[in-house]
């Protein structure tokens, strides 16, 4: 073996910015259950039969699968251009949180009616889209803030057998 100037891992981790992507992550995660388990009830009180709750969880999960990684593609570009991904995190952010806000407010401020029940399903499935737009970003930063630092030493095998 011999010692060589090449590199070897050491963890540098920006703690402060990987729990609060953890908060972040924690925050969409309970959002998503709350959501998932009061949405058969939301639909019912405004006349849907509760079994299109599961149809609207498809769809939403359907767009995710397509929207997750373009947003992430086109955050990667922007990050290239402009040097952050900053903007898409924060308008989907504020979309969601918007959305998310929305959804009761229609329920409890507005009778359920032929208008306010296209409303409703288009909130619900604007909000999945939302979240979409600021996921992918969001999780991507956590390379930027858990990645290795490189030490200069590293013992190398050479393949002729000897060791040096």
């Amino acid at each position: 073996m011999e010692k060589n100037t090449g590199t070897s891992a050491q963890p540098h981790i920006l703690w402060l910015q990987v729990c609060s992507l953890a908060g972040v992550q924690g925050a969409i995660t309970l959002s998503w259950l709350i959501y998932a388990l009061y949405l058969p009830r939301l639909l019912a009180g405004f006349g849907f039969p509760a079994s299109l709750a599961v149809w609207v969880l498809i769809v939403e999960n359907a767009l995710a699968v397509v929207m997750e990684p373009l947003f992430g593609a086109l955050s990667d570009k922007a990050k290239h251009r402009i040097g952050r991904s900053f903007p898409f995190i924060s308008v989907g952010v504020i979309l969601s949180s918007a959305f998310f806000i929305a959804i009761p407010t229609l329920t409890v401020f507005f009778p359920p009616s032929d208008v306010t029940r296209i409303i409703l399903l288009s909130v619900t499935i604007a909000w999945a889209m939302a979240m979409t737009v600021f996921r992918s970003p969001a999780i991507a930063l956590l390379g930027r803030y858990a990645r290795e630092v490189r030490k200069t030493e590293q013992f190398v095998v050479k393949p002729s057998n000897s060791v040096n």
